[in-house]
């Protein structure tokens, strides 16, 4: 069993749609062309059942994707640490200042070496404004702290 994320879902939906509309063009063009062949009557240029599947089915997954890419943040996520792993979870009112003052006063060298090897989850309700999404990106922090939103 493969887990996948909505968005991947979706997507493997999406490419399943394209395919069978795809398969099933080629078996009428298959079709088409015999039956064609065969008599040489005037092409008609009339609405056909795959320009169904491309206004209605196609459409409707695209839309469905593109709204679960807007709406699900990327800080709307589970941390996975190892059993082993030291950890400690921030929440509550959660400023810039305050958590760039925490993370620079808990990873200082003085508290030895294995404070290196752990781990931070901030937790919070809202986005990460674009301060805190650079801080989080900072080479000092970016394998140690995490932001998840919930």
């Amino acid at each position: 069993f493969i887990h996948l994320t909505l968005i991947r879902q979706e997507v493997v939906s999406l490419c399943s749609d394209i395919i069978v509309a795809i398969l099933f063009f080629a078996s009428l063009v298959h079709s088409g062309v015999n039956w064609y062949s065969q008599s040489n009557h005037v092409q008609y240029e009339g609405f056909s059942f795959l320009d169904t599947i491309y206004s209605i089915v196609i459409p409707s997954r695209i839309s469905r994707l593109v709204d679960l890419a807007i709406n699900t943040s990327a800080f709307s996520k589970t941390v996975a640490l190892p059993a082993a792993t030291r950890h400690a979870l921030v929440c509550g009112h959660i400023e810039l200042d305050s958590i760039r003052q925490f993370l620079h006063e808990f990873f200082n060298a003085d508290h030895g070496p294995n404070i290196f090897k752990t781990t931070i989850v901030i937790l919070h309700t809202d986005e990460p404004t674009l301060e805190m999404k650079s801080l989080l990106r900072d080479p000092m922090y970016a394998n140690r702290v995490f932001y998840v939103k919930g």
